[in-house]
């Protein structure tokens, strides 16, 4: 009984606290990347949306907090909600999402880090989706998508915080 509440006790208080990750040179040499790079000041997240796809407010708030908990940028972290796309513009597949990565961005080059996400209806059975730079042609920058139709909310989960959930683990 004794070992059961200190194992019950240490679950609880173990899983309450988020620790900030590592970066150095012993870690991963892809988590290693501007975010975690202290010579870039500042993160910029440029985000476009297709019609009736707009992310919600509190989606991006809850990124943006837990962003700046884990990174440590002087500058802030600064989210952009930029361009509202014409729902012409997105037909659903991977050529259409490839394509408005590579004509809409707007990449710095000031030495901050960037983001660029582009957020729309569905695509597949997917809520979201990442690109490293490189894994796009021509595209040095990481990018994210979120897919709106397919985020709920779940019992007491609000879909706003399954929305910045989302963002925050393409990110």
């Amino acid at each position: 009984m004794r070992i059961s509440l200190l194992l019950i006790v240490q679950l609880i208080t173990g899983c309450a606290v988020f620790r900030k990750p590592a970066a150095g040179p012993a870690t991963d040499p892809l988590r290693s990347a501007v975010l975690l790079d202290a010579s870039a000041p500042q993160l910029l997240i440029e985000i476009d949306y297709i019609k009736g796809s707009q992310p919600r407010p509190r989606a991006l708030k809850l990124m943006k907090r837990r962003l700046e908990l884990y990174l440590d940028k002087p500058g802030g972290v600064e989210i952009v909600l930029d361009e509202e796309l014409p729902l012409e513009a997105w037909d659903g597949t991977h050529p259409t999402l490839v394509g408005l990565v590579r004509s809409h961005a707007s990449p710095v080059v000031d030495g901050s880090a960037y983001i660029y996400g582009i957020v729309g209806p569905q695509y597949k059975t997917f809520r979201g989706m990442s690109y490293q730079p490189g894994d796009i042609r021509g595209v040095d920058f990481p990018a994210l998508a979120l897919f709106t139709d397919r985020v709920r909310g779940v019992l007491w989960v609000t879909r706003a915080h399954q929305e910045g959930s989302v963002l925050l683990h393409e990110v």
